[in-house]
């Protein structure tokens, strides 16, 4: 796979393949979800 070699530009098509199918806008909301639940669990302690 090309995207472990890190480079930015590997990314671009599979985040705009995510925003472009239902699965991925729904993967993407359940990971921004999560993350902002923690960051709010962080930011309380």
């Amino acid at each position: 796979m090309s995207a472990i070699n890190g480079h930015p530009a590997d990314f671009l098509p599979v985040i705009t393949l995510l925003f472009q199918s239902k699965s991925g806008l729904f993967i993407l909301g359940i990971v921004g979800g999560t993350l902002l639940k923690f960051l709010e669990l962080v930011a309380h302690q």
